[in-house]
């Protein structure tokens, strides 16, 4: 009986210190960082980061000289772009964009 009450407790201790310390792993895996080049982005954001939901990835035609508009599958991190604007070669709002 006294064993059982005693595993019973350090299960108890073993799950609450979990739940309390799991969100800190989480919270800094998920910390967002300035980039030094696309590719070191790009290993973590596959199709580059954009500042708002929405925004048009700018592509220029090299034949006519014309812009196109297409849909961006970037993530959408307004902080993190923030933190990126200098990756954003052709200022279209998506950094590091594929």
């Amino acid at each position: 009986m006294k064993k059982s009450i005693l595993v019973s407790a350090v299960l108890t201790i073993g799950l609450t210190y979990t739940l309390v310390t799991a969100p800190q792993a989480v919270e800094a895996a998920t910390k967002e960082i300035s980039y030094k080049t696309c590719k070191d982005l790009n290993n973590v954001y596959k199709n580059g980061v954009t500042k708002a939901k929405g925004t048009k990835n700018t592509i220029v035609n090299r034949k006519t000289n014309k812009a196109e508009y297409k849909n961006s599958n970037a993530i959408v991190s307004a902080s993190l772009y923030k933190l990126n604007t200098k990756l954003d070669n052709d200022k279209d709002g998506i950094a590091c964009e594929k």
